[in-house]
């Protein structure tokens, strides 16, 4: 959940930065490091969904094993 929060936020900033007028809409460092920071926090929180899924298959395969032999 906190990444989700910190995702959403970050990626508020980069749209914010985006909506800039064309003057002060600039590609410098600080948007770089913001849209990576999105990039690695989006892979960080789409591996952890990918192993809550696999935690909660492999818990359902032992309580079947668990009901089977009880």
């Amino acid at each position: 959940m906190m990444f989700m929060v910190i995702e959403f936020q970050l990626t508020a900033f980069v749209v914010d930065r985006q909506k800039r007028i064309e003057t002060d809409l600039v590609h410098d460092d600080p948007e770089k490091h913001l849209i990576k920071e999105v990039e690695v926090i989006q892979g960080a929180l789409a591996l952890l969904i990918r192993t809550k899924e696999q935690m909660v298959e492999q818990i359902r395969s032992v309580i079947c094993c668990i009901l089977l032999f009880y």
